[in-house]
């Protein structure tokens, strides 16, 4: 009758995982309201796991289940696609979805090769 943890942690990878992987990709920074409503979703499904309490904390939760949170798993995809596109490894057409700070401006900072996220408007 009862599910153990280690198959609701495989319930968790086939049924909710692949839909958070998607959303991260597509909408980790714009929607910052809709992001707190799934990672409070994720919470849930995480407490449901590891069958604690509805008020427990969650985040030693996600370390033992070896799980990210949403907000991570967008900045790990953030952080890959920033890797190929910087090394040439992905199409042309993503090439200028990344700015160097010192092709912004011209002042010569401590942050001047680092790179910034330009806005293209998937929501509008």
């Amino acid at each position: 009758m009862y599910l153990t943890i280690l198959c609701k942690c495989t319930l968790y990878c086939t049924l909710v995982l692949p839909y958070l992987n998607l959303y991260g990709i597509c909408m980790g920074q714009y929607l910052q309201t809709y992001l707190n409503k799934v990672v409070k979703l994720q919470k849930c499904a995480i407490r449901i796991i590891s069958n604690s309490h509805h008020r427990s904390h969650t985040r030693l939760l996600f370390l033992k289940h070896k799980i990210l949170i949403v907000n991570d798993m967008y900045n790990l995809e953030l952080g890959a696609f920033m890797f190929y596109s910087t090394n040439g490894f992905i199409p042309n057409v993503f090439h200028n979805y990344f700015v160097k700070h010192s092709d912004i401006h011209n002042y010569p900072t401590r942050h001047a090769s680092d790179m910034n996220l330009t806005m293209h408007g998937l929501l509008s």
